[in-house]
């Protein structure tokens, strides 16, 4: 259990680091898929998003398609 809790930090971090990067960079809140700006709202409920909710969610679809092949 207490392993999970690290990786689950492990990760977060990361997450934030590289939030922190794309700030630095002049590419926070831009879709990494599409280049369109990532909307306000979805930036307060998720800081640290690299995707647009549609784009996210067609990344989900494969996600679990590819797994789903595997």
């Amino acid at each position: 259990m207490r392993f999970a809790e690290i990786e689950v930090d492990r990760v977060r971090l990361s997450e934030i680091e590289q939030a922190q990067q794309r700030m630095g960079d002049g590419r926070y809140g831009i879709c990494v898929d599409c280049g369109e700006d990532i909307p306000r709202e979805r930036l307060l409920a998720r800081p640290m998003a690299i995707r647009c909710a549609s784009c996210q969610a067609a990344a989900e679809l494969h996600r679990r398609r590819h797994d789903a092949a595997i």
